[in-house]
């Protein structure tokens, strides 16, 4: 196998003769061509880095057809780090809303 000198992820690429397929460095280099592609195209792009995050999509979705219930013996206004509370809290079910209620509120039965 002949290549050009350096690393993979070095900046050099490979001669012409380098088999490209069945070798563990042509894996490495592919994919590190493949990460500079996706660089290269996000290079003036700012990120939004608070504006999605992985628990928004389930928990946008959910919300959208159930209405989450806490557990028997929750308390709305307990003091913050209450693990009675919290438990209490986590022990609750979702419940799913009405077919015309929209309202992001409590499912009264």
């Amino acid at each position: 196998m002949s290549r050009t000198s350096g690393s993979p992820c070095g900046g050099t690429w490979p001669s012409t003769t380098l088999p490209l397929t069945g070798t563990p460095w042509s894996a490495t280099w592919v994919e590190h061509v493949g990460r500079e592609i996706v660089r290269r195209w996000l290079k003036g792009i700012e990120p939004e880095l608070w504006h999605h995050q992985g628990r928004h999509s389930p928990q946008k979705w959910l919300t959208q057809f159930a209405v989450y219930q806490p557990g028997e013996g929750y308390r709305q206004g307990a003091p913050f780090g209450d693990e009675e509370n919290t438990r209490a809290f986590h022990s609750g079910r979702w419940v799913l809303k009405p077919g015309d209620d929209d309202s992001p509120g409590p499912v009264n039965p």
